[in-house]
């Protein structure tokens, strides 16, 4: 009996010594992923296809499904608290221009972040822009994990939601994202602990043209992403420009601006109102409730922020729209409360680059991270 047992707990141990060897060499080798760990039969207009990724558009063309991805993610989960250190798996499809960066933490969190996974109007921006759905049956996502999500090991949270981005020539017409050629994407760096990837782009303003070079860089263990966006005037002409950032990010449940109150340095932001973007550098949402509208309810508690680094934004305004400015309104709206920022009058010689660098992160102790927070709190 005891000769059985040392037999069975032998090659239980040497089974489970080959498996972690197999794993091994699939993630670090063949970058195997959480995101490539699925197929889908898919019956469209063109027929049936194969695919390892799909959009929440396609849910309603999907045969069949062969998803593999929660097992993945106990692989990833796992080997994060063993070693005691998060690991990043990152998936970025240059063909497609989209992509999916997972965050695995030792004590089981997670942090997402959706690379244009996004459909705006029925066109499908490409390239590294933050938002959009994630592949279905992924851990019981459930639609809230879109643009930015945070796992406490319990729930999801919503962080961020798609990005709006636009370009214009000053006081012309503007170009959002969806508007802009992709010119394809590149991995810069790729590792269990960092991501650098770039995309360029391409924009043709009143027959100037523009190009538009992105840099996202994440480090595991950090609550934040910074995001480098270079501007080069492409014609033989000098141009004035303009550029928008913006989101009504829906920070805590997915869906609602309910409880989202606006914080800089100085305080909250309870009313539409501009700020001073070259006194302060950061500003953001704390899903606590509005006190301007006595808004009361379970909220999450939750902070995200923006910090514009190096040239600050000619404006930066938090509303319930994107285009005016009421500093007798409260930030009441129920499906959006935003913050803008905009960049005016950006003047470039022919071959000139701007370059315009955000920090864009969150917080889950708000009270203990932000000094101002701090203040409101006590």
């Amino acid at each position: 009996m005891k000769t059985l047992l040392k037999k069975i707990l032998f090659f239980s141990g040497l089974s489970l010594i080959g498996l972690s060897i197999f794993f091994y060499v699939l993630l670090r080798f063949f970058h195997f992923s959480t995101n490539s760990a699925a197929l889908y039969l898919i019956k469209d207009r063109n027929g049936l296809r194969i695919s390892n990724d799909i959009s929440f558009y396609e849910i309603d063309s999907l045969v069949l499904r062969i998803d593999l991805t929660n097992l993945f993610n106990r692989v990833f989960e796992t080997s994060a608290m063993a070693t005691g250190a998060p690991i990043l798996d990152v998936n970025l499809d240059t063909k497609k221009g989209r992509g999916l960066i997972k965050e695995f933490r030792p004590d089981g969190s997670r942090l997402e972040i959706g690379l244009s996974r996004f459909d705006e109007e029925g066109i499908r921006p490409q390239g590294l822009f933050i938002g959009g759905d994630f592949p279905p049956g992924d851990s019981g996502l459930k639609r809230e994990a879109s643009g930015i999500a945070y796992y406490d090991g319990k729930k999801w949270f919503h962080i961020w939601c798609n990005a709006n981005e636009g370009i214009a020539l000053s006081g012309g017409e503007v170009h959002d994202i969806t508007r802009w050629r992709y010119l394809g994407a590149r991995i810069i760096k790729r590792d269990f602990k960092e991501f650098i990837g770039e995309s360029l782009h391409s924009v043709e303003l009143d027959g100037n043209p523009v190009l538009i070079n992105r840099k996202i860089h994440v480090l595991a263990g950090r609550n934040f992403i910074d995001l480098i966006i270079d501007i080069k005037n492409a014609s033989t002409r000098f141009i004035a420009i303009d550029y928008a950032y913006g989101d009504e990010p829906w920070i805590g449940d997915f869906g609602t601006s309910r409880g989202d109150v606006g914080w800089y340095p100085d305080g909250l932001v309870t009313k539409e109102t501009y700020i001073d973007p070259w006194k302060y550098n950061i500003a953001g949402f704390w899903d606590a409730g509005n006190p301007e509208i006595n808004e009361r309810g379970d909220f999450t508690g939750l902070a995200n922020y923006i910090q514009w680094i190096g040239k600050p934004p000619t404006m930066v305004y938090f509303s319930n729209d994107f285009y005016s400015v009421n500093p007798s309104r409260p930030l009441a709206d129920e499906k959006q409360r935003l913050l803008n920022l905009v960049w005016k009058g950006i003047i470039l010689a022919p071959q000139e680059i701007e370059r315009i660098q955000l920090r864009i992160g969150y917080s889950t102790s708000p009270v203990y991270e932000f000094g101002s927070l701090i203040r409101i709190a006590q």
